[in-house]
């Protein structure tokens, strides 16, 4: 068998500090000796291009892998710097315009803890886990020194797809325009019907740096300012500076999602770029045998035929199906509902230095109930805004462009001003503890509301794309997806050598091949191993 040829990088050596393993560059043996061998399986399979900055593959990568860990971690040191805030141990500052004592220590320390974890964690990942996760990128898991070996690893690229539990895209816009790419995205839709597909616009992770490091910035700024001015417009003026560059992020974005929309719908494999050209036959002739044993194209049909079909498919199901998995804002809402109380917690935490002079009470209103409703519900809901503005007419450049940006942030700013002045109202004229829980309620059920705005459910798209990629178009044997799906590939990734051992067509779930004349099934393992 060609078991041997699962190789996989692991996460930490792929993460490590500057990430010069991402640097572009033809694959010598030390990269190749980067990798080992993986008995089971692959966690994920990595697809992106070598001319996209090693930076933005690191950021994606980041996001990706230690986005939960860096949310969870701060909110750990929060419930440490809450307890201590409570036992007055930590500093505090009376501010007099608050005309109370609040703590600064949740606001100086949350955010930038974020971004270590966040930048950082694969740096001691190997101290903290026994169990490290094993990536594939091609340059370090396929020998490129033997154009044997290179030629037997890319044929076995189905196999290795196979034995990946997920799949993680770093989308840019040369994607689709480089022949590797299109080659993985193709195999991973006909191959793997029930692994995960994530794609991470390398737009998004600057978003999140850039929100995070501002939000950082004005919560210092607001701690000075509003001491110094006694007002909160200083600190909107700032927040409002944050919101126009999550604007120009936003509008970034969609003009991504408007050239791929562009490029798919015009989608030609043969415009496709390629390192070393000597290898495009023999990418060809497996996408070409990717179609006919999908059903796409008969099994008589020439390559020509079977590119062409290719074309038609990718230009049919992958502009919508794709693009949903964008979303509103490159990445789903539970992580901006994370985030941003992250953002937002510190000011609870440190207002729990003032307990003793306020009760608990006044700090469920003043700042618990705040928090919930600005993280949960008005934020969220005003980004949503931003991003609707920001993103009208695309195609306008200039001045048309600044001032949409413009209109985004004042309008942005007005679903926050119409949030804060309603819930001062509030619990200025209703302050009884029935009323704060009947507030709460509110709260969780606005936030389900936001959530049904911001959330455009990609996955039924994705499926019905991955479905589109699998069956025959004639329909006339392809049958359904549910049940058998999970059992082939439960059988193929435990069985070993045998996966390996297959051809690409044999790859395919065996019941959405076309049936042959004899009426046997083609992925039949039993008498193809």
């Amino acid at each position: 068998g060609c078991q041997h040829l699962l190789r996989g990088l692991r996460l930490s050596t792929l993460m490590s500090w500057k990430a010069n393993v991402l640097k572009a560059g033809t694959g010598n043996d030390d990269a190749y000796q980067l990798s080992e061998v993986v008995e089971i399986s692959l966690d994920t399979f990595f697809s992106h291009n070598w001319s996209v900055p090693r930076r933005d593959k690191l950021l994606a990568l980041c996001v990706h892998f230690n986005l939960l860990t860096a949310v969870l971690t701060c909110f750990f040191v929060d419930l440490i710097i809450g307890t201590l805030n409570v036992f007055r141990v930590l500093p505090s500052v009376r501010f007099a315009w608050k005309g109370h004592t609040s703590g600064i220590t949740g606001r100086l320390v949350t955010l930038p803890l974020f971004l270590l974890v966040l930048l950082l964690f694969n740096d001691v990942m190997p101290v903290c886990l026994r169990s490290p996760k094993f990536v594939f990128l091609d340059k370090c898991c396929i020998e490129q020194t033997s154009l044997r070996s290179k030629r037997e690893g890319i044929l076995k690229l189905g196999a290795f797809l196979r034995h990946s539990k997920e799949m993680l895209v770093c989308y840019s816009d040369v994607y689709f325009l480089r022949l590797w790419t299109v080659f993985e995205i193709a195999c991973f839709l006909t191959v793997c019907p029930d692994n995960d597909l994530t794609v991470i616009p390398s737009v998004v992770p600057h978003v999140w740096v850039i929100a995070t490091t501002m939000a950082y910035i004005t919560e210092v700024l607001s701690i000075v300012v509003n001491e110094l001015f006694k007002s909160y417009w200083v600190e909107a003026l700032c927040w409002s500076v944050c919101v126009y560059l999550l604007a120009i992020c936003f509008r970034k974005l969609a003009e991504h999602k408007e050239n791929l929309r562009k490029r798919l719908t015009t989608f030609s494999i043969k415009q496709c770029a390629l390192h070393e050209e000597r290898d495009r036959s023999m990418v060809y002739a497996c996408i070409a045998t990717l179609v006919r044993a999908s059903g796409h194209a008969t099994e008589g049909a020439n390559e020509e035929e079977c590119l062409q079909a290719f074309d038609a498919l990718v230009r049919d199901e992958m502009p919508g199906s794709f693009l949903a998995m964008f979303g509103r804002f490159g990445f789903s809402s539970k992580h901006l509902v994370a985030v941003n109380m992250l953002i937002w917690m510190p000011r609870a935490i440190d207002g729990l230095a003032s307990i003793e002079e306020t009760g608990w009470h006044l700090w469920f209103r003043q700042y618990l109930a705040f928090l919930l409703v600005w993280s949960t519900v008005v934020v969220p809901l005003s980004l949503v805004v931003v991003s609707t503005v920001a993103n009208w007419k695309v195609e306008w450049r200039g001045v048309r462009k600044q001032l949409l940006l413009i209109a985004s942030v004042v309008a942005g700013g007005a679903v926050c001003a119409i949030g804060r002045i309603a819930h001062r109202t509030l619990f200025k004229h209703f302050s009884s503890q029935l009323f704060t829980a009947f507030y709460f309620v509110f709260i969780l059920l606005a936030h389900c509301i936001v959530l049904a705005v911001m959330s455009r459910s990609p996955g039924s798209k994705v499926a019905r794309c991955k479905s589109s990629f699998y069956c025959s178009s004639s329909g006339s044997n392809a049958t359904s997806p549910t049940g058998s799906i999970n059992s082939t590939n439960s059988s193929s990734r435990s069985s070993g050598s045998g996966v390996w051992d297959l051809s690409l067509s044999q790859l395919l779930p065996r019941t959405w091949r076309p049936n042959n004349s004899s009426g046997k099934r083609h992925g039949d393992s039993s008498s193809q191993i």
